[in-house]
């Protein structure tokens, strides 16, 4: 020990040590620290955010559920679903049953069914529900590479 401090070297070399790479690693400590708090902290927050978002689309998917069972006892569509392409009437009752289903949707006023993209294709009818009113399927030919695939 006492040659160890009679060396001038050994003594600069203790002290750089302990001045410069000392403080190194206790700063490098302290950084993977608080990066490691910002991290858990980003993962609670990105969570928390998924969660609501999956709890919105679900309270949707309940209006949508309750928009579904009122359609269904709905007396308008029951009676397009007991009649045929051929029957007598058949247009008219399916119009109205179309805009009694329209009339449901714009009630309830759902995010997921209000996107630019969102229309319902009506096989039996053939006229496509886009935007509050009623199409032929021939005019979105162009168009169905934005408007996605028939439902």
């Amino acid at each position: 020990m006492k040659k160890l401090k009679k060396n001038s070297t050994s003594t600069f070399l203790l002290s750089y040590i302990l001045v410069l790479v000392a403080p190194l690693l206790i700063a490098t400590a302290g950084f993977q620290v608080a990066f490691g708090i910002v991290e858990d902290n980003l993962k609670v927050t990105h969570i928390n955010m998924l969660q609501r978002s999956a709890d919105m689309i679900e309270n949707e998917l309940v209006d949508v559920e309750s928009i579904a069972l009122q359609l269904a006892s709905d007396s308008n569509i029951l009676g397009v679903a007991a009649m045929k392409r051929g029957d007598k009437n058949y247009i008219s009752t399916a119009l109205g049953a179309l805009d009694e289903f329209a009339l449901y949707l714009n009630y309830k006023d759902i995010d997921l069914l209000n996107s630019d993209k969102t229309y319902i294709y009506f096989k039996n009818t053939d006229l496509v529900l886009y935007e509050k009113s009623y199409y032929k399927p021939e005019l979105f030919q162009g168009l169905s590479g934005r408007l996605g695939h028939r439902l």
